[in-house]
């Protein structure tokens, strides 16, 4: 047997390269777990055209270290041991050291390994021209020929911390071992005879069990085939009776339900189309309806510009009134500035003069009063040209106040639209003492807007907080409600808490913990029933004609009369 005196590794595992003399009597490796001991083993074991240890193979460790190829080579003894006079490599090989090659390359998608014997100490760069190249079978007949017997490969192949488990074998297998690695062919050649013969004649006992078995097997194998064929004599009546009798019956019964299920589908199929039908015939109803309001629509639109033309003229007609009051009270102002410079003492004169004075204060009054509402009135003419809504004075103002602050907001108002306008009057009556809420874009304005409030006096409330509207459920006055932006979660909540019903007398047959409200607008809460549907719409689409339309009608009252006959606008 021959023995390795270093070994060099190139591209294993995460090694690049390098050398490990294996020259000593006893070669000891140390490390802790992890450190490559099993590492080295395995790369020695693939030099000798062996086995990984388990679950490994050397395709693990050259794929590891992301090259196309990894080289082994180890030197080995080639000397005549002392009670020999034949070398471990024999001719050619008359060198003392030879030279072991294993290169390993990746062919497509796996890899490939060759194998090298070079007479001498030959470096890797120069092994494929001077040594002779061999395959993994050839290189393990020349190792085994060289002394590396299936024994000592064994031994070799052995698990890391599994040597140990020699102690375990038998007084035989050890005794085997020891003969198949050192060798006393005669005492090895008679065991092997032995047992050879005892082999031989455990499997001629072996044989005789087995065709015993093997005619009890036959022997069922034929009882088997005598009952398959009376059972399948028993099912060849039973299917003559069933293809003859059962099943024109099951066919016909089959026919039956199938035709029992299509009358009941044409049926339901027929209900679908009258209501359909029905369906179709309201739509075009509701088209016909919804051209007429467009024309409506329109028809107030022209009016409306009418009416905003003759604004204009009645603001001009005002402006001239206001022109002729000044002029009175500049008279005023002359006369008593003559009657102070003549300096009569005359009782009636001087009652005169208060009269005067009075009524000069009492014009003034009036022309303040004037100029202020004329400034007003201008600004909602101007709201009303450019589209916008005409919100109430301290509601416009606060807003305007917001706006110079840079804190964004929204009217309740602004977010609500009504899907079925036919609850418009339902949903006024929950939401209109809510109109003129104030929610904040962002919590952070929260101290500046009631900053704002507390200065102006803004009398409702200004709300931070906003949530996701929820699932509306059915019948609920939220089901004909959509938000266009997030709104408080008390709005949602008291929507969702009340029930839409036809009329009162619905809605009084509902349990008594439970609010409701009418399509007129009849609210029933825990407090009890009113009428609370305001005059004036604000919520939906129908907030920006109905407010325009009264507006136009207080600004001409306004400039008539000087005094809205409207008052609860």
């Amino acid at each position: 047997m021959f023995r390795l005196t270093n070994l060099e590794v190139i591209h294993w595992d995460y090694w690049q390269r390098f050398t490990v003399p294996l020259d000593a009597s006893i070669v000891t490796i140390v490390g802790p777990n992890g450190s490559g001991k099993t590492t080295l083993l395995d790369a020695l074991r693939t030099l000798l055209a062996l086995d990984c240890s388990k679950k490994r193979d050397y395709k693990r460790y050259v794929r590891r270290n992301g090259e196309s190829f990894a080289w082994l080579r180890g030197v080995v003894d080639n000397s005549r041991p002392i009670n020999s006079s034949k070398r471990p490599f024999g001719l050619p090989y008359t060198n003392d050291k030879i030279t072991l090659a294993c290169r390993i390359d990746k062919k497509g998608g796996d890899w490939e390994r060759k194998y090298w014997i070079a007479e001498g100490e030959v470096s890797i760069e120069q092994i494929e021209a001077q040594g002779q190249m061999y395959g993994v079978k050839d290189f393990q007949r020349q190792l085994h020929a060289a002394g590396l017997s299936p024994a000592i490969a064994k031994v070799l192949s052995l698990e890391q911390g599994q040597t140990d488990k020699l102690c375990e074998l038998s007084e035989r297998e050890l005794l085997k071992l020891v003969f198949e690695v050192f060798g006393d062919e005669d005492v090895l050649t008679r065991y092997q005879e032995a047992r050879h013969h005892q082999e031989q004649t455990a499997r001629e006992l072996q044989d005789t069990e087995n065709n015993l078995k093997a005619q009890e097997n036959h022997l069922q194998a034929y009882e088997a085939r005598v009952n398959r064929y009376l059972e399948w004599q028993n099912l060849n009546q039973e299917r003559t009776v069933l293809v003859s009798e059962f099943k024109p019956r099951l066919e016909f019964y089959a026919l039956t339900k199938e035709a029992e299920n299509a009358s009941r589908t044409l049926q339901t199929s027929k209900r679908d189309w009258f209501s359909k039908r029905q369906e179709r015939v309201a739509v075009k109803n509701l088209q016909a309806q919804k051209h007429v309001e467009i024309a409506d629509f329109e028809t107030r639109k022209v009016i409306a510009a009418q009416t905003v033309s003759a604004i204009h003229t009645k603001l001009g007609e005002a402006n001239k009134a206001l022109g002729r009051v000044e002029v009175v009270v500049e008279q005023q102002d002359a006369l008593l500035k003559q009657a102070n410079e003549a300096g009569t003492e005359c009782a009636k004169d001087t009652q005169n003069l208060d009269a005067l004075e009075n009524k000069r204060d009492a014009l003034r009054q009036q022309l303040a009063g004037l100029t202020a509402q004329e400034t007003q009135l201008n600004e909602t003419l101007e709201n009303l040209a450019n589209g916008k809504r005409a919100d109430p004075h301290d509601v416009a103002n606060f807003r305007q106040a917001l706006d110079k602050a840079g804190i964004a907001h929204d009217l309740l108002t602004d977010l609500v639209e009504i899907t079925d306008t036919s609850w418009q009057a339902a949903v006024e009556a929950v939401l209109s003492s809510s109109a003129h809420i104030v929610l904040l874009a962002d919590k952070k304005d929260e101290a500046r807007a009631l900053s704002l409030g507390e200065q102006l006096k803004y009398r409702h409330y200004i709300v931070p907080e906003r949530a996701i509207a929820p699932l509306a459920p059915k019948n609920s006055l939220l089901e004909v409600v959509k938000f266009s932006r997030d709104v408080p979660e008390w709005v949602s909540r008291l929507l969702a808490g009340i029930t839409r019903v036809e009329d009162a007398k619905a809605g009084a047959s509902l349990p008594r913990n439970e609010d409701w409200v009418t399509r007129l607008g009849y609210l029933r809460e825990r407090r009890g029933g009113r009428f609370a549907a305001p005059e004036q719409a604000r919520f939906g689409r129908a907030r920006a004609v109905g407010k325009n339309s009264k507006a136009i009608e207080c600004i001409i009252c306004t400039v008539k009369t000087h005094q809205c006959r409207h008052s609860k606008h």
